[in-house]
């Protein structure tokens, strides 16, 4: 039974300067904070990963392990519901300057060879604003599987080139915040040794 101490210290993030720093990241707004967790939330997490059922996906874009859309897992539900709350919709909204409602989020694994090629999280009508991943794989783990943004270049209000702009290491209790646009352009890179883990959303 998961204990009743919070997962994330909100009141200990420094949201003036997590503001500043979403504001200016390139090639769109992004943030990062490390150490959200400490190793035993982490093995907590791990274990809840382990006992969640993950399905193959897999197609032109993607290949990995996800968990349903709702999560069977008291410990993954859990902290879905401290990233959902009044303080942790009330923190990430006031650092991206979006006003978010909810959260939804899935378990992720992705073994050799997996990936996920570029695209945007973007849908009409979905609501998505800001995307977020939070990495749970033991140091040393896998090789490969850094988090890939692009710098997008647009003619007319369609895409017409792509640059790598940021790679983005999926390191231990590291969670990545990012803006949900047309042009918020990213991907998995693959994995090439190892498996990678993640819980990863959007706050809508």
């Amino acid at each position: 039974m998961r204990r009743m101490a919070r997962w994330i210290d909100f009141a200990g993030w420094d949201v003036t300067a997590l503001a500043a720093a979403w504001r200016g990241a390139r090639p769109f707004p992004h943030v990062i904070v490390d150490q959200l967790l400490s190793d035993g939330q982490m093995d907590e997490l791990r274990v809840g990963m382990a006992a969640e059922p993950h399905w193959p996906d897999r197609g032109e874009l993607q290949d990995f392990m996800a968990s349903g859309p709702h999560l069977q897992c008291e410990i993954l539900r859990s902290l879905l519901c401290d990233l959902g709350g009044a303080e942790g919709l009330e923190c990430v909204a006031a650092l991206t300057g979006k006003g978010l409602r909810s959260v939804e989020m899935r378990s992720y694994v992705y073994l050799a060879g997996g990936r996920l090629l570029p695209h945007a999280d973007w849908r009409e009508g979905v609501g998505r604003q800001v995307a977020f991943a939070l990495y749970l794989s033991h140091p040393g783990a896998c090789r490969g599987g850094e988090l890939e943004l692009f710098e997008c270049t647009v003619e007319n209000g369609e895409i017409v080139a792509t640059a790598s702009a940021a790679i983005i290491e999926h390191l231990p209790g590291r969670l990545v915040l990012f803006d949900v646009s047309p042009t918020s352009l990213h991907q998995v890179r693959e994995v090439m040794e190892g498996y990678r883990l993640s819980v990863a959303g959007w706050f809508t």
